[in-house]
């Protein structure tokens, strides 16, 4: 499943960021049908994919991950309680 989200990750990203470097120079100097077409429904349909991806990341990854990001968390913490005003 984690492997599933990675993919929607990076798909996302990769399907956004063709579509605003072929789109917009489209937009401006070619045609502003196919630019328009792809700023108007391939970049968001790029960007739901990626947010898609990311959030199922977030939220499913492995309890190994989480602890180490919460000893970093607790260590901040107590660091920042040292540190005078």
């Amino acid at each position: 499943m984690l492997a599933l989200n990675k993919f929607f990750f990076y798909a996302g990203m990769i399907v956004s960021v063709i579509g605003t470097l072929v789109g917009i120079p489209m937009l401006i100097f070619g045609d502003q049908t196919i630019g328009l077409y792809l700023v108007t429904i391939v970049v968001p349909f790029g960007f739901l994919i990626w947010f898609t991806g990311f959030v199922a990341y977030t939220f499913l990854r492995p309890n190994s991950l989480r602890e180490k990001d919460d000893r970093a968390h607790d260590e901040a913490q107590r660091f920042q309680r040292q540190v005078p005003d």
